[in-house]
């Protein structure tokens, strides 16, 4: 819907629709929308893949931009030599992410 509206009216849009998920509607700052976008740089700069897929288009960049950063990451290979990258939150939930191409995209392997 906001990519939608026309250009002059895009910003009033954005923060309508971020304003309802401040935690602190009474400030001008808005925790979340800031909290959001930052985790969706951190993803472009850091998930991005040798098949030029942008970080945050990545399985690790929609992870982490969903959940933020992992308590503990592990790093190994699988049996076919494969890297392998488990994500490990709170709560039991874990994520694995493998390098089937060798291009550092890393697609999810279960959740």
């Amino acid at each position: 819907k906001i990519l939608g509206v026309k250009e002059k009216n895009y910003t009033k849009e954005l923060f309508k629709f971020w304003k309802k998920y401040d935690p602190t509607p009474l400030t001008q700052y808005n925790e979340v929308m800031s909290e959001y976008y930052r985790r969706v740089d951190y993803a472009a700069e850091n998930f991005s893949a040798l098949s030029n897929k942008k970080g945050f288009d990545t399985d690790r960049g929609k992870i982490y931009i969903m959940f933020g950063k992992p308590k503990k990451i592990e790093r190994s290979s699988d049996s076919e030599g494969k890297i392998v990258e488990t994500w490990y939150y709170d709560q039991q939930k874990k994520f694995i992410f493998v390098d089937k191409q060798g291009t550092g995209e890393f697609p999810l392997k279960n959740g």
